[in-house]
Formats: structure tokens, C-alpha cells, sequence
């Protein structure tokens, strides 16, 4: 595995009926995130081809949004749906002091409106709750993680050329049976990178009544994020087209596993694709590679195996996520994340044996259970990780390097072999 100098790399965090677009419209008061998707390609664009050979270690403040009129947060929201908040590709909401977030769906026109309340001490740096139009070019892409995809827009261009002045934001909503989970994303100011994000969830809860409290399930489905990544080099082969450092869309399958007796729910996101912005060899556009193009690069570069396209690294892309965390109905205790009887509190991790450091203060997971068995699992996640070298040995440690990891999204799951 080769690193960048010091490379430093932030990743980038409605309801019901996934059949019947009719049942997402009559549901209300649901919150949600606005996220780019492998389908949607709203994430990502122009990254550095090159790792720098320097990079400055990255600030510990408050990250400040460019300036702009789009701000004035208001919101006085305390309950809602479970919601990460992120600002420039890092987590800034706490377990401890949860967003949360609402949203509200129209249907003449079809609209939405989501409200979040960060719970920054810089939140009047966030816009305030706007109505968004569907945008019909997105939503006929369809939804690539299953059930039924709806995309929002709100988009007013500033007259005189002040970006500032500019409003461009966008909502993702993907629904299901019973659950829905979402991105929203403030684009305001230009750039490729959301000023602002949230990934949200929500539904028709299981309710306590009908939560099992003995036995286990196991459930299959789909997860869709936001990455970003730097500190890695590339291969210099002449078919790479994506750099390793830039913005990303992933997406890949999930299994959980709930274990109603003990309270434990673990989980697997295994990602399948990354999409982003091509810079190498001339190549501009959007770009989509995948685990079926995994290469041994060490003998591409010497000529003995077909050269396949480069872009697939098995570092970072085919890293499996693992979720960990434990059901509220057998917990006593109560945090700011426990509003329903059925809510998963845990972490998202890379595998430390894999040799990652994981940054525990942004590895947050939260999920929920849907529908009148507990038939969905829906959730969100975030993963901040880093691959250190050199390490060992037996001499002194010098000259180190850093490669990094920051994802955040949105997963689901049934009970059925494949969700519906």
C-alpha cells in the first residue's frame, strides 16, 4: 500500500411504501438528508490527480462557510428524526447533542420541506427551511438502493454574480415499505463540496408492543454514501482515469443481524461501487468503478497481467464497514438518541485488524426498526478512518504518512432474501 505525504481526506453524511409513490406524498413531518448517489451524481467533481507531497495537518476549528445571505437557522426543532449533521465532509453533530431534522412532502405540486435543526453553535451559519420543487430528471433515474426515489431541488441564481447570493440546495429521498432515509445537501456558494449535509431516517416504527424480545433475524439490503479520500497514491498506469483523493459516491449491499434476546444488532455495508469525477489521462466526467475490476497493479506496472482500467483500490474501496450497536428495548439506559422503543445506537468502523484507526468520536451509527414486525432495519452511519505508515517494527517510527477515509450514509434491510 503507497501513501501521499501526510494526505488528508474527509468524507462527505420519504417514508413509507417503497412501492407506491402515493404513500411517500401522504406522509408528513418525516426528516431527511440530501446525499449524491452512484445514480443521482450530484457528489463529487474536479479532485487533485496527484497526492501533494506535503499537506498541511488539517485544522482543529469550526469550519466557517463561505459567505453567503442562504443562512439564518432558526430552527427551534428538539425532536424529529435521527439526523447527522456535516459540515465540509466532517461530522459535526454529537451523540450527546443529536440533530434533528423534519420533513414535509407536497403533492400539488410535488414538494418538499426540510427543516433541521444541526445543533451547532454555529446553526445560523446553516439555511433556514425553504420549499424545494421535485426535480423529475432526477427522480426518473430511479433509486439503485430499492424502493422508491424522489429528488428535490431549490435553485435561485443571484443576478449579480454574487455566488453569495446564490441558493442551491438538494434533497434525496429514498422510501420503502416502511421506512424512508434521506440526504440533503447545501451546495450554496459553488464547489463540488457540500457547504452543508445531513443524512436522515424515518418511518413507521415497530412499535414496543410488537418488538420481539427473544430470538434473531437476519435482514439483506442496499446502503448508498457520500466518501471523501486523499493521502493515497495513484497508480500512474495509463488506464487509470480516477484519482484515489477526491469526492466520492458509494454504494454496496448490507446485512444485519438483531439479536432480540441479548438487544445486540450487528451489521456488514460491503461496498460494490464508487463513482466520482475523472481527472487522469485526459478523462473529465463522471466515472463509476467496481470490485470486478480489481487488479494486481504490482504486475500491471511489470507488464505480466491485463492492464484492466486502475481505478479500483482495494485499499479503501473494497474496506467492509462494520456496524455495531444495541436495541433500546433492552437497554435501561436513555440517551438524546432514544426516541422510540425500537431506536439502535452504535458505531461504524473499518475492521482494526485491517490495520485502520478509527476516529471513534465520528464512527457513529443509528438505526431503527420498521414495519408491524419489525420486518426493515434503516439507519445511518458515519466512518472516519485512517491508514498510518510506517508502523512496527523494530526501529524507531519516522517520517510517517497518513491515508484517510471519511463516509457517511444511509443503509437498509428485510427480513426477505432480496427487499422489495
Amino acid at each position: 500500500m503507497r501513501f501521499a505525504s501526510i494526505g488528508i481526506l474527509f468524507a462527505t453524511g420519504a417514508v413509507l411504501s417503497g412501492c407506491a409513490a402515493d404513500k411517500l406524498d401522504a406522509i408528513a413531518n418525516l426528516s431527511s438528508g440530501c446525499t449524491s448517489t452512484a445514480q443521482s451524481l450530484n457528489c463529487g467533481g474536479p479532485a487533485n490527480p496527484n497526492a501533494p507531497a506535503t499537506v498541511t495537518p488539517p485544522s482543529t476549528t469550526v469550519v466557517t462557510p463561505p459567505t453567503t445571505t442562504n443562512v439564518g437557522n432558526d430552527s427551534s426543532l428538539t425532536t424529529g428524526d435521527t439526523t447527522l449533521a456535516i459540515e465540509k465532509s466532517a461530522v459535526v453533530s454529537l451523540p450527546t447533542a443529536q440533530a434533528v431534522s423534519k420533513l414535509t412532502i407536497g403533492t400539488a405540486p410535488n414538494t418538499a420541506i426540510y427543516e433541521l435543526n444541526p445543533n451547532t453553535t454555529d446553526k445560523a451559519n446553516w439555511p433556514k427551511k425553504k420549499q424545494m420543487q421535485e426535480y423529475i430528471a432526477g427522480t426518473n433515474i430511479g433509486s439503485g438502493i430499492g424502493g422508491t426515489y424522489k429528488e428535490y431541488r431549490a435553485f435561485t441564481r443571484d443576478t449579480t454574480g454574487n455566488l453569495g447570493n446564490q441558493v442551491d440546495e438538494e434533497l434525496q429521498v429514498w422510501t420503502f415499505a416502511n421506512s424512508y432515509g434521506a440526504q440533503y445537501r447545501d451546495m450554496t456558494g459553488g464547489g463540488t463540496e457540500a457547504i452543508h449535509q445531513a443524512w436522515s431516517f424515518g418511518g413507521n416504527y415497530t412499535t414496543a408492543a410488537a418488538m420481539p424480545t427473544s430470538g434473531t433475524a437476519t435482514y439483506n439490503g442496499k446502503f448508498t454514501s457520500t466518501a471523501k479520500t486523499g493521502g493515497f497514491i495513484d497508480t500512474k498506469l495509463p488506464t487509470q482515469t480516477l484519482s484515489y483523493n477526491g469526492l466520492w459516491s458509494v454504494t454496496g449491499d448490507s446485512t444485519i443481524d438483531a439479536n432480540f434476546g441479548t438487544g445486540g444488532m450487528t451489521g456488514t455495508l460491503t461496498p460494490k461501487t464508487w463513482t466520482g469525477w475523472a481527472t487522469l489521462n485526459g478523462v473529465t466526467g463522471f466515472w463509476t468503478t467496481n470490485a470486478t475490476e480489481v487488479v494486481d497493479v504490482v504486475k500491471q506496472a511489470a507488464g505480466t497481467a491485463p492492464m484492466g482500467n486502475g481505478n479500483w483500490n482495494p485499499t479503501f474501496m473494497a474496506q467492509k464497514i462494520q456496524l455495531a450497536g444495541t436495541i433500546t428495548t433492552n437497554s435501561t439506559t436513555t440517551t438524546s438518541s432514544n426516541k422510540h422503543a425500537n431506536d439502535v445506537v452504535g458505531t461504524a468502523s473499518y475492521d482494526p485488524a485491517s490495520n485502520w484507526l478509527n476516529n471513534t468520536a465520528d464512527n457513529q451509527m443509528y438505526a431503527g426498526f420498521f414495519g408491524a414486525n419489525a420486518d426493515e432495519v434503516t439507519g445511518i452511519f458515519s466512518v472516519d478512518a485512517t491508514k498510518p505508515q510506517p508502523y512496527g517494527g523494530t526501529e524507531a517510527i519516522n517520517n510517517d504518512r497518513r491515508a484517510y477515509v471519511q463516509m457517511q450514509g444511509v443503509f437498509h434491510a428485510c427480513k426477505l432474501a432480496v427487499c422489495p
